[in-house]
């Protein structure tokens, strides 16, 4: 799949927000629940639509709701709301090590866009 120059940057941020994220993920005991609020108060940010670079770039239907068939991972079969879907598995996670491997395969999702 060809990216233009917008989503290609778009795929590079939100790689390095995926990596933010994993780093602080690795401080903390595995065993725990994922907590969004705790980890938005840490590092300012999380892994929903509004810290994602790819969210901000997709265009938005008529009644301002994101568009996301138009998202590179959704083209590329990798889309959030799929199930099984590598975002869909870290949204899921049980504990932060389940995250944490969703999290890896969110990255390699987003780096194969890139290929």
């Amino acid at each position: 799949m060809k990216l233009t120059k917008k989503e290609k940057v778009a795929v590079k941020e939100s790689i390095e927000h995926w990596k933010r994220m994993i780093k602080w993920v690795r401080k903390q005991k595995l065993d725990n629940d994922p907590n969004k609020i705790t980890m938005k108060e840490s590092i300012g940010e999380i892994w929903r639509s509004n810290d994602c670079a790819l969210c901000e770039i997709v265009p938005r239907n008529y009644r301002d709701e994101l568009n996301c068939e138009k998202c590179p991972l959704s083209k590329a079969g990798y889309g959030c709301d799929d199930e099984n879907s590598p975002w869909e598995k870290v949204n899921m996670g049980s504990d932060w090590r389940e995250w944490l491997d969703a999290a890896f395969g969110m990255i390699k999702a987003l780096k194969s866009l890139l290929k």
